[in-house]
């Protein structure tokens, strides 16, 4: 399946009276497709699912932008999830930098919603949650650590001081970290975590819709 470029941001949402000034983005951006839909509890227990009356405001998008080298350009999907504070950008094809396409985004929804948002440029306050995402881990394989001050590889502690992960989780700043999760149905997915940074690794829009709420639940503890 299709992997794609995968980008979820905490985002801040205001009254439309408190729309921030323009920040010039030169790029332009159209937005098609866009619904406002309530969500579908996929997270077991639903029960225990956060925001349970959450309606996300979604669409897909174009991208391009001029520069002195030429067009980039960009091309994928969008939520914006109010109740748990999550933006949430998928790239299926383009140059362009992720980064500018989430700034453009920024601006149009400010313009075409009655509400302003400000997107972060990372999920803030993300590392206990990730913390807890790798309890339910099938499978791990890189992590990297604070540990002292310092950037640290969980093999290179492990090696080094004979510190496994049951020493440091939870206690520690987590930096980085690869792992697995596995759906109800039975469909493993690999999410990657990098300094507050999230994609998840998947083209399947249910198993995607399943680790973000797995994400939001999380967040919300």
């Amino acid at each position: 399946m299709a992997r794609t470029r995968d980008s979820v941001r905490a985002v801040d949402v205001y009254d439309a009276g408190e729309r921030r000034p323009s920040q010039g983005q030169q790029g332009n951006i159209e937005i098609s497709d866009r619904t406002d839909d309530e969500v579908d509890v996929l997270y077991e227990p639903p029960e225990e699912y956060p925001p349970p009356d959450q309606v996300i405001s979604r669409g897909t998008f174009e991208y391009t932008k001029d520069g002195i080298l030429g067009t980039s350009s960009a091309s994928g999907s969008f939520q914006l999830r109010p109740g748990s504070r999550m933006f949430v950008v998928r790239m299926s094809a383009g140059s362009a930098q992720l980064g500018e396409v989430v700034d453009a985004l920024d601006e149009k929804l400010d313009r075409e919603l009655d509400i302003s948002i400000d997107v972060h440029r990372d999920l803030a306050d993300s590392s206990n949650a990730i913390w807890k995402l790798l309890d339910d881990a099938t499978w791990i394989g890189s992590v990297v650590i604070r540990f002292r001050g310092q950037r640290k590889p969980l093999a290179e502690l492990r090696e080094e001081r004979g510190i496994g992960l049951e020493d440091v989780a939870h206690e520690s700043s987590l930096l980085e970290a690869d792992f697995i999760l596995e759906t109800p149905w039975g469909d493993p997915v690999n999410v990657i975590y990098e300094e507050g940074k999230i994609e998840v690794a998947t083209g399947d829009d249910t198993t995607h819709e399943y680790v973000l709420q797995l994400l939001e639940t999380a967040r919300s503890r």
